[in-house]
């Protein structure tokens, strides 16, 4: 006889048989672990409901982790906010939850659901097992879909990695949110607009959807979907260099996600906060941030597309300052978290990732093989790591010797918004233009981009080498002491290996062989520990050279033969025959 039941709390009616929760006669779309839920808090409303309790009879003995009932209430708050009733769930901190509002309980007849609706029922229940491919064609072949389905079926096309096939649905989803009056319900959908076109690389676009989403979420009113909107504002200002506006907007995000206790938001918002204060030059502060975040994601109480923001973030920003230590750390973790994912759209930017790593380890075959297999994979997926993939294929074919495969693959990453320097620098001073080198490098780091923001030390060790290089020593001594005068606190081996070469190229610029050399064993030793051979075959090379015009060939020879033993354990075998010439 309880399943026959209407739980009415104005101007809400909870239909336990139908499952249906209507808005003034309009039903609202909640997924079932909501619904049921709901039902519970109302059935047990005269008292607090623990949250083992509440784990125990909704998720019925599943393993879960009490970030998803967290999730699960910020959601039915969300469903119930339309009607002014958000507030009707009180939280009683370390114990559980309570609903306190007024409820008249009403007899109600069964009404058997209309044959139309059991495939988009069909559908609801595959998408909230995290069937994704099983609930779109559902959703493909359901009639009298409600908005929300709409943005249910666009989030099973990000999980399955397909993106801008999302667009359409989301559109549709914030056409039929606004036209049946849920206005933060068609906020979501602008948001996510936001989002797909941002990682698109489409900006008018996305400023459009952002501009869209701030007409719709009301700043006096914290919820989630403000929540989203403040974090997707971030994002956008971050994009655009603006960061000042990013922090202030990260911030309030953060705040608003904790206080409704939503992991999900408050993980991603902690990594792009991270981002802005790295970029700002408060790197010990986004450093502890994005470590935070990182923590969420391995506690497992984050959900997989939230996950996948996080872990790559993470591993960006360890790539833009050189830490590959941590990169290669949270590779590992990211591959181990993508095996038991439910998501496809992030193994294709973890394997960009992992590429990386083994080009600094030395294995290019596997390097190269893995970047020709990726690239297409991130076009359909995540387009904006198109750009880096094709600036580290240019990288990998410019160690390998192969020169004009390099610059194409640089250009490529030029053509969609990347740049590609310092290895587009480093192509230049191979073909004996270091001026174009010092031209493109003060190019990047004049960019106001959040990437060339965190590069920056890197970028200004390689401009001073680059200068020396071009015989001017007074451009590159003024490149070193701007690298040494940011005030971030962290130097890391990479960047202290990069200053030291940049120092050992102005001593020889100035005619100091021997400060020179030990500048550069000392960038050696650096990269020695590092363990990267692909770093440490150049500076041989550089030394042997030194050695040589100060005449000491015997040195140089030495010098040589660990050089070419390094490029042909890599399989940079051009680069090895050039070595073994010189010590012939």
């Amino acid at each position: 006889m309880v399943q026959r039941m209407t739980f009415r709390f104005d101007p809400y009616d909870l239909n336990a048989e139908r499952r249906e929760l209507r808005l003034r006669g309009r039903e609202v779309m909640v997924e079932p672990l909501v619904f049921d839920l709901l039902l519970d808090l109302l059935r047990h409303r005269d008292r607090v409901v623990t949250k083992y309790e509440l784990l125990d009879r909704v998720w019925q003995g599943a393993v879960v982790t009490e970030g998803s009932l967290q999730r699960a209430i910020s959601l039915a708050r969300s469903a119930l906010r339309a009607g002014g009733q958000a507030e009707a769930i009180r939280t009683h901190p370390r114990i559980g939850y309570r609903f306190a509002a007024e409820v008249v309980e009403v007899a109600a007849g069964a009404t058997p659901a209309p044959a139309s609706a059991a495939r988009a029922d069909a559908a609801r229940r595959a998408f909230e097992g995290n069937q994704w491919a099983a609930a779109l064609a559902d959703f493909d072949r359901a009639p009298d879909l409600e908005g929300s389905d709409f943005e249910r079926a666009a989030w099973c096309l990000l999980n399955l990695g397909r993106p801008e096939e999302a667009v359409a649905w989301l559109e549709r989803a914030a056409s039929a949110q606004s036209a049946a009056g849920d206005t933060l319900g068609a906020a979501r959908a602008a948001v996510l607009l936001t989002q797909v076109h941002l990682e698109g690389r489409r900006m008018t676009a996305a400023e459009g959807w952002q501009q869209r989403a701030a007409r719709l979420v009301d700043p006096s009113q914290p919820c989630r979907e403000l929540a989203q909107f403040e974090w997707i504002t971030a994002r956008v200002a971050l994009a655009f260099g603006n960061f000042d506006e990013a922090m202030a907007h990260g911030e309030r995000a953060l705040e608003l996600a904790r206080a409704i206790e939503d992991l999900d938001l408050e993980a991603v918002c902690l990594i792009y906060l991270g981002h802005a204060c790295v970029a700002s030059g408060e790197v010990r502060r986004g450093l502890a941030l994005m470590d935070e975040a990182a923590a969420a994601v391995l506690g497992g109480d984050v959900a997989p597309w939230f996950a996948g923001l996080v872990y790559c973030g993470l591993v960006y920003i360890c790539q833009n300052r050189g830490d590959w230590t941590r990169a290669a750390h949270w590779t590992d973790g990211f591959e181990r978290w993508s095996d038991r994912a439910t998501t496809t759209t992030f193994p294709a930017v973890c394997r960009l990732h992992r590429a990386e790593v083994l080009t600094l380890q030395g294995d290019l075959v596997t390097a190269e093989r893995e970047l020709e297999d990726v690239r297409g994979e991130l076009e359909r997926s995540a387009p904006w790591g198109v750009g880096d993939a094709e600036r580290l294929y240019g990288d990998v074919l410019r160690t390998r010797g192969d020169l004009d495969g390099a610059e194409q693959a640089y250009r490529r990453a030029r053509v969609v918004g990347w740049d590609p320097c310092p290895g587009w620098a480093e192509l230049l001073i191979e073909r004996g233009d270091a001026a174009e080198a010092v031209r493109a490098l003060e190019n990047a780091i004049d960019d106001r981009s959040w990437p060339s923001r965190q590069r920056r030390r890197l970028l200004l060790a390689a401009l001073a080498r680059a200068a020396a290089l071009a015989g001017d020593p007074a451009r590159a001594r003024d490149a070193l002491t701007r690298a040494e005068a940011i005030e971030d606190g962290v130097i890391t081996p990479v960047q202290h290996a990069a200053l030291e070469r940049a120092r050992g190229e102005l001593a020889a610029a100035e005619g100091h062989t021997d400060e020179a050399i030990r500048a550069l064993r000392a960038a050696l030793r650096s990269w020695r520990e590092l363990g990267t051979p692909l770093e440490i075959a150049p500076l041989h090379e550089r030394i042997a050279e030194l050695l040589r015009a100060s005449g000491d060939p015997v040195s140089a020879a030495l010098e040589n033969e660990a050089a070419e033993a390094l490029w042909r354990k890599a399989g940079a075998l051009a680069r090895a025959e050039a070595c073994a010439a010189r010590v012939g």
